[in-house]
């Protein structure tokens, strides 16, 4: 999870993805869904995490 920034919502990523290098630790499936449907969380152009989701 990338945290929130200025002008930016907080995005979720894989656990391999290289657009965001923070270590704020994993989400499990379900927490992972859960952040999705948060309305200033949305999922990482790059990796799109919310593709495993489905």
């Amino acid at each position: 999870m990338e945290p929130k920034r200025a002008g930016r919502p907080a995005l979720l990523h894989r656990g391999a993805c290289t657009a965001y290098q923070g270590h704020a630790g994993y989400l499990n499936e379900m927490e992972a869904r859960i952040a999705l449907d948060e309305p200033d969380i949305g999922p990482c152009l790059v990796c799109a995490p919310q593709t495993g989701l489905t």
